[in-house]
């Protein structure tokens, strides 16, 4: 039996008789990342500068080997092959310690726009000959691709350096930066799941679905400042062409960021957060073609413009689109059932069923009146609170937080701590309101919100990052001090909020030194 080196056995492509690296008879490449702010050996930049275009950094672009760049020859400016674009699909396989199998093997067409010279670059770009002169790197590959990523979209669709086979194409720019890839059939799919197209709209009317005040085109306040959309006319109707009380008025969808956009259109995503929308309007096809023109409904190979079967126009009447972060975003979808409970809560259940927010843990909040001093000791004797601890920005927040894991209800070890609380926007359905901006506010711990005969918010049976949870999702809940009205004040009606422990501002420094609490806590 031979022996297979540990290297071959991640690398799929096998060497043909003259050592160049196959995959079932197609031509494979080794790939890297890389991360540069000039214009390249393209010149993909404003003249007389070094500053590139700002597709040059965000797209799908590559700095191929030297004698690729140049079809066979020297130049490190202007190759032969700017311009040219190379369609990469992964073979599964990578070099040991220089990367790892990708998650799937779907193509990316990428564009010549720079160079990867030989010289510093031996191991990877020192082919001497251009492909099919039978040249090869250190790791037997005719040609090496460079892989441009300023704006982390390589890392967004998971490449670690994978090997892969290449050909080059003819494909327009503005199919780079759109991650959904069209199927034989001409619409675009993402891993497998469908794609949509997204745009964001402001209207201040009661939509197609009737969500208003009977009588008037009124709409109610959920209607316009919670994750509602527009779906394309034939969508909207399933398959009519109804434009009033559509048969998916009401339904829920879940739209995921693939990373990509319609160039010219709108912008990559900060996250692949994914989010529930509600269908409470229609985009009629009729003054929208561009869109929503599109002739079936989802599954009849019917597509729009720019090859997506289905287009959600979302309300950002509040800009509760465009506070996430989107700018138009390419996505997958998929119809969910989804109670509107979560239609107003803006933090999504992560893997382990705890809300977050753009990647940051949320609480939930509500206010409380207490004429005592509280859990921390922050008053004489007598039960008498200071001044302050009724007057500032202080929380009880739940047992298990309160105690840092433990069950004291006096004295807890977060005691004399301090959280910035940041709205997201969002809410529980039936207990609060979206709030009057997203100003963040930092309040100190004080008092404690048991769980017994709190169940609802604070009984939540271990610390954060636990994945504990509350009645809500919420891995913590803070129950905020409002004696003199100064939560209501700022227009917090038990808002849903991010939240982190900060130093606390000097004033509650200052205040806290007179807590019973205060010599055996932060």
């Amino acid at each position: 039996m031979s022996t297979v080196p540990l290297l071959e056995a991640a690398q799929l492509c096998q060497k043909d008789v003259y050592g160049v690296r196959r995959y079932n008879g197609k031509v494979c490449a080794s790939t890297t990342r890389y991360v540069d702010g000039h214009r390249g050996a393209c010149g993909c930049g404003p003249r007389n500068t070094d500053t590139p275009f700002t597709w040059n950094m965000q797209q799908f672009l590559t700095a191929p080997s030297e004698r690729y760049f140049d079809n066979g020859g020297s130049s490190l400016w202007c190759g032969r092959n700017c311009g040219k674009c190379v369609k990469l699909t992964p073979t599964g396989g990578f070099v040991p310690g220089e990367g790892d199998a990708p998650p799937n093997n779907n193509s990316i067409v990428f564009m010549v726009t720079n160079a990867c010279p030989i010289i510093g670059n031996e191991k990877w770009c020192g082919i001497q000959g251009k492909p099919g002169t039978k040249s090869v790197n250190t790791y037997g590959y005719e040609v090496h691709f460079d892989l441009q990523n300023q704006a982390g979209q390589i890392d967004r669709i998971y490449w670690n350096n994978p090997e892969v086979t290449w050909e080059e194409v003819t494909f327009p720019l503005l199919e780079a930066a759109q991650l959904c890839q069209k199927d034989a059939h001409g619409v675009r799919r993402f891993n497998g799941k469908p794609c949509a197209s997204t745009t964001r709209y402001v209207d201040g009317h009661k939509g197609a679905c009737g969500c208003g005040q009977t009588g008037s085109d009124t709409p109610f306040p959920w209607n316009v400042q919670q994750h509602v959309t527009a779906p394309s006319e034939r969508y909207f109707d399933n398959g009519g062409s109804s434009l009033w009380c559509g048969n998916k008025c009401g339904h829920c969808v879940r739209l995921t960021p693939t990373g990509g956009f319609v160039p010219g259109k709108g912008r990559a995503p900060p996250n692949h957060n994914p989010v529930v929308f509600m269908v409470t309007n229609v985009c009629p096809i009729n003054g929208n073609q561009e869109w929503c023109g599109i002739n079936g409904k989802p599954g009849t190979n019917n597509v729009n413009t720019y090859g997506y079967e289905v287009h959600f126009d979302l309300q950002d009447q509040v800009h509760q689109v465009e506070s996430i972060g989107w700018d138009n975003p390419e996505v997958t979808w998929e119809e969910v059932a989804f109670p509107f409970l979560e239609a107003a809560q803006l933090c999504q259940p992560d893997g382990s069923g705890v809300r977050r927010f753009n990647g940051r843990p949320c609480a939930s909040t509500t206010r409380y009146v207490d004429g005592h001093k509280g859990a921390c000791g922050c008053g004489t004797g007598s039960d008498t609170p200071f001044d302050w601890n009724l007057r500032s920005y202080v929380t009880a927040p739940s047992e298990r937080y309160f105690d840092d894991g433990g069950s004291s209800l006096w004295c807890g070890r977060k005691c004399g701590r301090c959280v910035r609380l940041t709205p997201t926007g969002g809410f529980v359905p039936g207990e609060g309101n979206a709030p009057s901006n997203h100003n963040p506010v930092t309040f100190m711990v004080t008092n404690v919100c048991p769980i017994n005969g709190n169940q609802e918010w604070c009984g939540i049976n271990g610390k954060p990052g636990t994945n504990q949870v509350n009645s809500h999702g919420y891995e913590v809940h803070f129950d905020l001090q409002n004696q003199y009205g100064q939560v209501a004040a700022i227009g917090w009606d038990n808002p849903e909020v991010t939240w982190e422990e900060v130093s606390c501002p000097g004033d509650l420094q200052s205040n806290w030194q007179q807590c019973e609490c205060s010599h055996g806590s932060g």
